[in-house]
């Protein structure tokens, strides 16, 4: 038991496949010359940042439903 869970791994290679695709969107715009230099510079830097940030709230939503913190405690429980 141990590593790093499977939907954690998937939902990484989500956003990276996300994130890659919109790079090549951008680069292809670039190369037919319909985005200039410098739009499509800002663009890449803004697609890789918001995926990483959207992932890292998600990975933490993620870890905080797979092993919370506080368990409810039911009234007449027998615990």
């Amino acid at each position: 038991m141990g590593g790093i869970p499977d939907p954690v791994v998937s939902g990484t290679w989500t956003f990276i496949g996300i994130a890659v695709a919109l790079s090549v969107v951008t680069i292809f715009g670039r190369c037919i010359g319909m985005v200039s230099k410098d739009t499509s510079s800002i663009s890449l830097v803004l697609y890789w940042l918001a995926a990483f940030c959207t992932w890292l709230i998600w990975v933490c939503a993620w870890m905080h439903q797979w092993h919370p913190l506080i368990v409810p405690k039911y009234p007449g429980g027998d615990d």
